[in-house]
């Protein structure tokens, strides 16, 4: 297991993907999961399900798809905030609230997610779609535990690693085709992604995560089954700071 990338590096690969982010992010999800990009957005906000005027908080908001669809599907929202390290990102997500503005306000800020800028118990509800993995998990998973309220709720959907990816020849197997990865590719991008590839978890490491976290009620559920047996498995993690039990 990795620990996430460097944040610079980050930056440096998502301000070159930044224009084309979505399609990206449509060609990946379909070849692993067969889904298209909206559709599994659409899917991941479905499962939130944000009450009226619950605050929430989407970290590595990207170019804000979350937030935004946040904001149309509930008439009478709290606070909603998108997060990301990357200003190239978060420039693209204000270029899509003013061609299709919602119809409540959303507020985009750039910060890392290891040192959220909001204070103690702000938000009921934080979510994160796909970016742990670029992360230092134990870090953001206690940031987003400090600034949930009691009882809120945290809905993460992640890549999950296949058991199989923790045995010696497959990690060997990785290890080199990462290695070659970025030696013909050699860029920012390159570095991102094959770092990603060991900051993969599987549920059972999920599980350990959260609890160390101090989250002590969650359920990991796997969303997506990849369309090949050594491909990674969508699995949708659900939490709950404090007493309430998960829905």
């Amino acid at each position: 297991m990795g620990t996430g990338t460097d944040e610079t590096t980050i930056v440096e690969a998502f301000t070159a993907l930044a224009p084309n982010y979505e399609t990206a992010m449509d060609r990946e999800l379909q070849v692993i999961w067969g889904i298209d990009y909206p559709r599994f957005a659409d899917r991941l906000v479905d499962i939130a399900s944000v009450d009226e005027r619950s605050s929430v908080l989407d970290i590595a908001t990207g170019t804000a798809v979350l937030p935004i669809r946040f904001a149309h599907q509930n008439p009478a929202p709290g606070r909603i905030v998108g997060l990301d390290i990357t200003p190239a990102m978060l420039a693209q997500g204000r270029q899509h609230l003013k061609s299709h503005p919602p119809p409540s306000e959303v507020e985009l800020v750039c910060a890392s997610a290891t040192d959220i800028p909001f204070a103690d118990e702000t938000f009921d509800t934080a979510i994160c779609g796909l970016g742990m993995h670029h992360m230092p998990v134990p870090e953001v998973l206690s940031e987003l535990e400090r600034i949930l309220k009691h009882n809120g709720r945290l809905f993460v959907a992640c890549v999950g690693a296949p058991p199989i990816w923790r045995t010696r020849v497959v990690d060997f197997v990785l290890r080199s085709i990462a290695a070659v990865f970025v030696w013909v590719f050699n860029g920012p991008r390159a570095r991102a992604e094959a770092d990603a590839a060991f900051n993969i978890h599987t549920a059972e490491e999920w599980r350990g995560l959260l609890k160390q976290a101090g989250f002590t009620k969650f359920r990991i559920e796997v969303e997506l089954r990849g369309q090949r047996f050594w491909y990674p498995d969508a699995l949708m993690l659900k939490a709950t700071k404090g007493g309430r039990a998960i829905s």
